[in-house]
């Protein structure tokens, strides 16, 4: 028998950005009291990031003990396009941390190497770029291994360069819009690359069978990544879903699995033979004989070699993005000699290199249409 229990939180006692928890107990509503269920009720409240605190938050001289963890709940603001964590520690001050990324679904995403004072390291960062909304976490590791107390400080901050339009590239239409969504102003090299190109493919299975798909790498390609989606309601028909990638003999190079209904696996291009063979392999469990599903696939198919894009602005590949003005950029390339499977779509990266550190802020994907 399902029931339906509403529950109200006192706010007073949640004065802060953080994780509360509380129990909710029933008992049989007669003399014995019986105890009929117990449950958690969690409630995240987090740090929010906006013009008022520039999009950037620090917390400075925290300490944490080894295999500690502390917990920040990260709000991602509108318009952002790209978020840089920095964990750091004080000029002689002990630390051995690292910290870890999770999204909405609670999905890790990879996190840093091991900021380690004996090593002399100072500053160990890594920027995530085209994130989904949603509410993420970041969580700062007192690493096991620490031999005292560690000290950190931890920064976050968001950039917010956005495409306005969404066209593909062409000798005819070689320009792009963008804006700074965010309140200040910067200073930006500007460049690009092609990258590869990506075919799209829609699979439909029924209970027993099995997918393959039969590919090869042509001159100058270097991997290939395959990226596996599923609806959310044919994920909870699997009991368990395996990717394989053989070779000729059929021999398992790479290994993966669907633990969540979005998954990925990759493989490189280590054959002098431009002939050979491969298969991507897909095996999935139904919970019920009669089950089915519809998988989408993106196959993602690398150059050796990136092609340069020219990307300037009034003919200067720097520029200026101010607060909420247009910006439009003029990318120049030449035709690739590669070979270019029909229905695939080229596809590159425009980049935006900071001019105080020369770090890259901002990727925005880009098609390419050759004419």
């Amino acid at each position: 028998q399902s029931a339906t229990i509403t529950v109200k939180f006192d706010k007073a006692k949640m004065t802060g950005p953080g994780l509360y928890s509380g129990k909710i107990k029933a008992y049989r509503n007669d003399k014995s009291r019986f105890p009929e269920f117990e449950m958690l009720a969690t409630v995240v409240i987090p740090y929010n990031f906006s013009f008022e605190n520039n999009y950037k938050m620090n917390w400075d001289n925290k300490n944490i003990e080894a295999g500690d963890i502390d917990r920040y709940f990260i709000k991602l603001p509108g318009g952002q396009t790209s978020m840089k964590i920095s964990l750091t520690r004080n000029e002689n001050e002990y630390s051995m941390t690292r910290f870890k990324l999770f999204d909405p679904d609670g999905k890790s995403i990879k996190g840093s190497s091991v900021l380690h004072s004996v090593d002399n390291e100072t500053l160990v960062e890594k920027t995530y770029y085209n994130l989904s909304p949603g509410i993420y976490e970041v969580d700062v590791e007192g690493y096991f291994m620490a031999e005292t107390i560690s000290q950190y400080n931890l920064g976050v901050k968001f950039y917010g360069i956005n495409r306005l339009d969404d066209k593909a590239l062409s000798n005819s239409n070689n320009t792009l819009t963008v804006i700074n969504a965010f309140s200040s102003a910067d200073k930006y090299s500007i460049s690009g690359n092609i990258i590869g190109y990506k075919t799209d493919h829609t699979v439909k299975l029924e209970g027993s069978e099995h997918y393959k798909y039969s590919f090869t790498f042509n001159p100058g390609e270097s991997s290939k990544t395959f990226k596996l989606s599923l609806s959310k309601e044919d994920f909870s028909k699997l009991t368990d879903f395996a990717i394989l990638v053989l070779d000729e003999e059929g021999v398992a190079l790479k290994s993966s699995a669907l633990s969540y209904k979005e998954a990925s696996i990759s493989v490189k291009n280590s054959s002098n033979n431009e002939n050979t063979n491969y298969t991507l392999e897909l095996i999935p469990a139904f919970t019920h004989a009669n089950g089915e599903m519809t998988i989408k696939i993106t196959e993602s198919t690398e150059f050796t070699l990136t092609q340069k894009v020219n990307v300037t602005y009034a003919g200067k590949n720097d520029l200026t993005l101010y607060p909420q003005i247009p910006v439009r950029l003029k990318c120049e390339y030449e035709k690739t000699d590669m070979t270019i499977p029909t229905g695939a779509n080229v596809y590159g990266k425009i980049y935006f290199q900071s001019a105080a550190n020369n770090e890259v802020v901002c990727e925005i994907p880009v098609y390419i249409r050759f004419e």
